[in-house]
């Protein structure tokens, strides 16, 4: 199966979130893509995109395209029973503050590099930066870096949403700075919101797809944490979210 558009549509595919084992080549100076399904299966299913002279662009799985893994920065600075700590200092066991369900344990801790070439060739992994007060005041408390499909509540809707769905409101931009990312997952019992620079925000919602971003040893890791991960449809519910009425 064949469709063919234009370059900036490709965001329209990938835009619940920024594909992972992706094979992309020069994507960005492509003006016209041909892509090619070998069947629309979300688990066994594989997408390729052409630029018009035949050359292949990128090439993956579409599991891979949709199993993004939602993430902070190690600079994000999370409420604790001991007060703000950044994410790159936490380890299992910390007790952090969370919206509907007091104070949590953290029970691991995952990690995800991207360098200055794979943000390159797929921009759509560059994280989102809401700047301090961008979502009023003290909200964030400070610049706040997440992946594009973090989710958290936007206090001025009062609804949870994507970060890149806050792109283009005044403080919210795409993060362009040299350099390559660290994310961060933040595992706790259940999904909860968490208190991240005055946000709160989604911790970590482990879904099966997600395994083949991460390395052996993290897969084991989480493996023997979330053994019901090995099932193919396994995925926690997203947290629940509680009136604070």
């Amino acid at each position: 199966m064949t469709r063919s558009m234009r370059a900036t549509d490709i965001a329209e595919i990938l835009a619940q979130s920024p594909a992972q084992g992706l094979r992309c080549t020069a994507m960005a100076r492509t003006e016209a893509l041909r892509l090619e399904f070998d069947s629309h299966d979300e688990t066994d299913g594989h997408i390729s995109g052409y630029d018009a002279a035949g050359e292949t662009v990128f090439s993956g799985s579409i599991a891979a395209f949709r199993a993004a893994i939602p993430c902070v920065t190690p600079e994000t600075r999370v409420a604790t029973e001991a007060g703000g700590i950044p994410a790159g200092d936490l380890r299992p066991d910390a007790r952090l503050v969370t919206r509907d369900s007091g104070v949590q344990a953290l029970r691991w801790v995952g990690s995800r590099v991207f360098t200055e070439t794979d943000l390159a060739l797929n921009p759509l992994l560059r994280p989102v930066c809401i700047r301090a007060g961008a979502l009023g005041e003290g909200h964030p408390a400070q610049n706040l870096r997440v992946s594009p499909n973090h989710r958290l509540l936007a206090p001025l809707r009062g609804n949870v949403v994507m970060a890149q769905e806050l792109v283009g409101l005044d403080g919210v931009e795409v993060d362009h700075a040299e350099g390559g990312v660290r994310y961060l997952q933040l595992l706790l019992d259940a999904p909860e919101m968490l208190l991240c620079e005055g946000l709160w925000v989604e911790s970590f919602r482990p879904e099966t797809a997600m395994l083949a971003g991460f390395d052996a040893a993290q897969r084991a890791e989480l493996l023997s944490l979330r053994p019901d991960l090995s099932r193919r449809d396994a995925g926690a519910a997203p947290a629940e979210m509680q009136s604070s009425d």
